[in-house]
């Protein structure tokens, strides 16, 4: 579906924001899942007496999935009739289903939605390819299990898994516009797997007793002999009941997981009857490259049986490298390590519903990690790069730095972490055009951030910010990796942490906490652009540590300002005329060390330089004396920080009122 037409959205958003009982208006454009309020597993039901789909989150205190809010009753802009087969796209942390405007599930469409209530739109209808077979496309397709990988590759599971079918690239579907009516369009949905392998296993030789499957099921009476026959047989012999033979392919699955191990990606499938696991390998392309069968034995320590739903795997969820199910525990499946833990009952006594989450939340099931120890000092002015690039130094030096088009800078360089920054040429005014200092300017801004963090555990952490990609709402997300793992993003409030490196988003800035720095990264709008980019960043650089306790002195065209002395370096900073046009040159001269192509890097990633820190057990701080700026002592509260002042309001500053 689509939101409203473009006079309308501010509207139709205050309509939403204004009244509570405005349930009806479509919110768009869908904005991102909040990872911050609803972290936890999210399934989306619709129960034998409700009226509406329920979106349900897990109370971990409870063990249940308990209500957030209801869909509203199905229109012809929002189709609500049957939802499911959800899952969560890192790549905009955003959510993705099938939408259907009649309980029969034809047609279904495919849609993005939020966790705010009616934020939705439908991209296209769920049908295959149009062929010689199929002149309007394939028999729209419905599904009851679905996963989004990382590289935002929807994979949906059809008939229990029966057939599977891909739609690559989810987060690049062109957005509906501002049309009410949802698209008729075909998805395109390719299929890349049919069948589930019905193969029959002889397990005679496994020993497996009618009691060691109600104990490794925890099964109760009333399933005893009927819950998983559908994929085992038995026979008894002396009294003795023993498993015979096992087809686990003849079972629908609950749900499906991406999985990455060893530079592959994975589904996982839940079994819906016997807590199999279908482990499917994909190839680069995306495409299946085979599978195999793992059976599990269940594990129920810390739940209690009014909590279990004995009928097999009710939904999956992942946070990170974990993975969490409702309905059954798992451990250790063959063949990638993975780990499922049992978490709750299934949402619905009845059903074995799919479910979803933010994956790259931070994971509510495990005690989280002790946070980077605190500030020795007391907390510091920050020290960066701001606006029309104007450095503010450690211990209150200044200095203004224009760079190159698109050149990449190192401005810092520490033991265990690297920042460079590009620069990006750009005209824009200062201040209106009647105002009495109006004037044009030649200059640049910061447009990228590149941090290589190295982890206490050996690990390397490479994450990117490109104010390019910021939007107009200001939301900002981020790249990254560790080690040579496949990409994640992070997306507003989110939180990644690697041994003692943490990648936090708040809503648009990035923050990256080490033991001995905390850098961030803030996105801004270009005021009065001429030309050149319209969104630039600002970098603030803050010690968590005395300067006399650096493992290893800074560098960097910021980083050396801390260099123990407690004085103040002033460098070649850009005099502005009062009005008129002009064009910056400063490029720090005089407070920092060499010049200033020293610091251009061969990479974004690159930690290599004439002054590098990164990697080094031992340096020396920088010699101020052999700096040719003006050297002041400290500027008193000026703090132990380092960051960018925009230019303009450096000029303001001096104004007099």
């Amino acid at each position: 579906m689509r939101g409203p037409p473009v006079g309308r959205q501010l509207g139709a958003l205050l309509l939403v924001l204004l009244s509570q009982t405005a349930t009806s208006q479509l919110v768009w454009p869908v904005a991102p899942w909040d990872c911050t309020r609803y972290p936890f597993p999210i399934q989306i039901m619709k129960g034998d007496d409700d009226d509406n789909y329920r979106t349900m989150q897990l109370n971990l205190g409870s063990g249940d999935f308990e209500e957030i809010w209801q869909w509203p009753a199905n229109t012809a802009q929002l189709p609500t009739a049957r939802l499911n087969a959800q899952g969560y796209n890192i790549n905009d942390n955003i959510a993705y289903g099938l939408f259907s405007t009649d309980p029969s599930s034809d047609p279904g469409y495919f849609c993005r939605f939020s966790d705010v209530r009616s934020s939705t739109e439908c991209l296209c209808e769920a049908r295959g390819p149009v062929s010689d077979d199929f002149p309007q496309g394939e028999t729209p397709y419905w599904g009851n299990a679905a996963t989004i990988t990382r590289n935002g590759t929807y994979y949906l599971g059809h008939a229990g898994g029966e057939q599977i079918h891909k739609l690559p690239a989810v987060h690049s579907l062109t957005s509906p516009g501002d049309s009410l009516e949802y698209q008729t369009t075909d998805c395109n949905m390719t299929q890349v797997l049919q069948g589930r392998g019905s193969g029959t296993i002889n397990v005679e030789s496994w020993n497996l007793t009618a009691a060691d499957m109600y104990d490794a099921y925890g099964l109760p009476n009333n399933c005893k002999g009927q819950c998983y026959m559908a994929v085992w047989t038995n026979s008894t012999v002396d009294g003795v009941t023993k498993m015979t033979t096992w087809t686990p392919g003849d079972q629908n699955f609950a749900d499906f997981i991406d999985f990455e191990y060893s530079s592959s990606t994975y589904l996982i499938g839940l079994g819906a009857r016997d807590a199999s696991v279908w482990i499917i390998k994909l190839d680069g392309a995306g495409d299946v490259e085979g599978y195999s069968y793992s059976r599990v034995v269940v594990d129920y320590t810390g739940s209690t049986s009014s909590k279990r739903n004995m009928n097999g795997f009710g939904a999956g969820f992942r946070y990170g490298d974990r993975i969490y199910v409702s309905g059954t525990t798992a451990v250790s499946p063959a063949p990638i390590p993975i780990t499922l833990k049992w978490v709750a009952k299934a949402v619905d006594e009845t059903q074995l519903n799919d479910g979803f989450n933010c994956p790259n939340a931070t994971d509510p099931f495990t005690a989280p990690r002790s946070p980077p120890s605190p500030p020795l000092l007391p907390p510091p002015s920050p020290v960066g790069a701001n606006g029309d690039p104007h450095l503010v130094l450690a211990h209150g030096g200044k200095a203004d730095f224009r760079g190159t088009d698109k050149g990449i800078y190192n401005f810092l360089s520490a033991k265990n972490l690297s920042l460079n920054v590009m620069t990006e040429l750009a005209d824009f005014y200062l201040h209106d055009t009647d105002h009495p200092r109006h004037k044009l300017v030649h200059g640049s801004f910061l447009t990228q951030a590149h941090v290589v963090a190295l982890t206490g555990g050996g690990r390397t952490v490479r994450a990117s910010y490109w104010a390019s990609k910021i939007g107009p709402l200001n939301i900002g997300w981020i790249n990254a990796t560790i080690d040579n793992q496949q990409a994640f993003s992070l997306g507003p409030h989110t939180t990644k942490v690697v041994d003692d490196v943490s990648l936090h988003m708040d809503y648009s800035s990035l923050h990256v906490t080490t033991g001995e720095w905390e850098l961030a990264v803030m996105p801004q709008a270009v005021q009065r652009s001429v030309a050149g980019p319209a969104r630039r960043i600002d970098v603030q650089m803050t010690p968590r540590v005395a300067e006399s306790k650096f493992s290893v002195p800074p560098h960097g065209v910021i980083g050396q300002s801390w260099d123990g002395d407690n004085k103040a370096v002033f460098g070649e900073e850009d005099e502005f005329p009062v009005r008129g046009e002009y064009t910056t040159s400063a490029m720090a001269e005089g407070a920092v060390e060499g010049v200033p192509t020293d610091y251009l890097m061969s990479s974004p990633y690159a930690t290599d330089f004439k002054y590098s820190r990164f990697g080094l057990d031992h340096a020396s701080p920088r010699d101020v004396s052999k700096l040719t700026g003006r050297v002041g002592a400290a500027v008193p509260l000026a703090g132990n920080g380092a960051g960018v002042m925009e230019k303009e309001m450096e000029l303001l500053a001096g104004q007099v009122a």
